[in-house]
């Protein structure tokens, strides 16, 4: 049982894309940590453009394997690029990164034993 990724969701791409979902899941765990990454790089480079784009790519992919949460917090990231203060913007990336930690480990717990 996941608590940051939605049930339902993940049981609906389960059963439509059958063999081809540890595809999308060897996918995204790939893509986001590369994601991930280059969010804290715009964000030490005090790059708000590359910040919210990348932010706004993570927060799509996250939310079509239904880590809701994840997706929330580089919503408020995508939002928050151009005119928060770095303090704010340190919070959320903080959070993405515990977020995105919980999420990488119920991904790869759904993977067939």
């Amino acid at each position: 049982m996941t608590t940051h990724l939605d049930e339902t969701l993940i049981c609906e791409l389960r059963e439509l894309m059958e063999d081809d979902f540890t595809v999308l899941l060897d996918a995204y765990l790939a893509e986001a940590p590369i994601q991930r990454a280059a969010i804290e790089t715009a964000f030490e480079e005090s790059d708000p453009e590359a910040l919210r784009r990348t932010a706004h790519s993570l927060k799509g992919s996250s939310a079509n394997i239904g880590a809701t949460q994840l997706a929330q917090i580089c919503h408020k990231i995508e939002e928050s690029a151009h005119g928060a203060d770095a303090d704010q913007l340190a919070m959320l990336l903080s959070g993405l990164a515990s977020e995105f930690d919980v999420v990488g480990e119920e991904i790869r717990g759904l993977y067939p034993a």
